[in-house]
């Protein structure tokens, strides 16, 4: 059978059920499981149940009723079929005992349509002779995850032949595969290598300290030497972190960018650093205020798509939730850190997440204890950075790393430039990004 023939699974019973549990007990959403909106192939369903998640987060009551006058309120009710239908998928079910084994069905077939759909994007870039190898192998590799994810569990044993294929490929200096460098040396020594798959690495400091443009450098680097970047820049518009990544590239100041004043030497170096960014592939989303329900689902799509090796949030704080009012800021940022890392797990790629450090740590050497709401922060990440500014005139910044799950902590001295943005390792004369890439 051709691929493009091939309809895609659908369980409209299974749709129509899993509303009408939850709109006779609301207490169904638990037994359903993970689900989204994206596990109803209806988008009508969809919808209703993106509803009535979100009262259920907010701990508001869930009937007929309310849940009618929550999607008349978000001008949705007419359009998923207004309250008659609501009352018919209310009425198709009598008893709410069945949601487990209806989430188990959603489940399935949205995991068969994603497959689907990965296999004849795949397909359709594979036919492009000048399509990209490494694209096309991003997008089978996250198919082969969804499978590799059926099992549950496994035994210890299974995971000794990785780490003796780890071991063969560090003693003949072979890069571990899917390992980022960061373009610094003494970093990506400390870091085995530099920024593992499925493991989360913060940067902290206080407000225009430089964490955005240590980012920025490190995703220049990461989309020249390794693979394509996605970067959430939550702060800054896409049009400022390009001119971020062009000085931080060319070395140029910001106010000759913004002047628009260069001599034929700068301009050259502009020109070329233009070039570079133009065809760089890092793929920017600067939706603000974004909940974290939708960064995973883009940075889910940019890796399906894009094939992303990197994936950069910029930053934490700026991250909401559908946790309700009632919940404290610390308890929406536990639930956050423990998606991202659940994030960086399913996608098998590094997180580098940026996060603000509180008041205290101005003017002190920072700890881990001066992360904002840092609990779960402290808890979640496999490595945090912090930077260190000079205090005085001829101090030296410093990034200091007080926690590293599996290797070494320490401090680097830097010496960071605010005018073009750029960090460099003291001693170390490197280019963050060879000129031939």
């Amino acid at each position: 059978m051709i691929l493009a023939e091939v309809k895609l699974p659908h369980a409209p019973e299974a749709e129509t059920t899993a509303l009408g549990c939850i709109l006779l007990d609301s207490r169904s959403l638990d037994d359903l499981g993970a689900l989204s909106a994206d596990s109803f192939m209806s988008p009508h369903h969809g919808t209703i149940y993106e509803t009535v998640a979100k009262m259920f987060a907010d701990g508001a009551h869930i009937d007929l009723l309310t849940v009618g006058r929550e999607l008349e309120q978000r001008g949705t009710l007419e359009e998923i079929g207004g309250r008659i239908y609501l009352a018919q998928l209310l009425n198709g079910v009598a008893t709410a005992a069945a949601a487990g084994a209806v989430g188990n069905i959603l489940r399935d077939a949205q995991e068969r349509r994603s497959v689907i759909e990965a296999c004849r994007e795949a397909i359709e870039l594979a036919a492009v002779p000048t399509s990209s190898l490494t694209d096309i192998r991003a997008i089978m590799a996250t198919t082969a995850e969804m499978r590799r994810n059926v099992g549950d569990y496994a035994r210890i044993g299974e995971g000794i032949p990785a780490i003796l294929q780890d071991m063969e490929d560090a003693s003949h200096n072979i890069k571990k595969q899917g390992v980022v460098p960061t373009g610094f040396q003494r970093l990506d020594a400390m870091l085995d290598g530099g920024l593992h798959p499925q493991s989360v690495y913060y940067i902290a400091a206080r407000p225009s300290k430089g964490k955005s443009a240590l980012a920025q450098s490190i995703a220049n680097y990461a989309a020249a030497t390794t693979g394509p970047v996605g970067v959430f820049s939550l702060e800054m518009p896409t049009k400022l972190a390009a001119r971020r990544a062009l000085a931080i590239r060319g070395n140029i100041l910001h106010s000759d960018i913004s002047r628009g004043t260069m001599n034929a030497a700068k301009f050259h170096d502009f020109s070329n650093a233009a070039e570079w960014v133009s065809q760089a592939k890092i793929y920017v989303c600067d939706r603000g205020g974004i909940r974290i329900e939708e960064l995973c689902r883009i940075a889910r799509r940019m890796h399906s798509r894009e094939g992303i090796a990197l994936l950069v949030i910029d930053y934490l704080q700026l991250i909401t939730s559908n946790l309700g009012r009632s919940q404290t800021r610390e308890n929406q940022v536990s639930m956050i850190s423990g998606a991202l890392k659940q994030l960086a797990m399913q996608l098998d790629i590094p997180l580098l997440v940026l996060s603000q450090l509180n008041r205290l740590a101005d003017g002190v050497k920072p700890k881990l204890s001066h992360l904002r709401e840092s609990g779960s922060i402290e808890q979640d990440a496999d490595v945090v950075m912090m930077i260190h500014p000079a205090q005085v005139q001829g101090d030296e910044t410093a990034l200091i790393v007080p926690k590293n799950r599996n290797g070494a902590i320490g401090e680097i001295a830097m010496e960071w430039t605010p005018e073009t943005t750029t960090f460099r390792e003291r001693g170390i004369a490197n280019d963050m990004i060879p000129e031939d890439m």
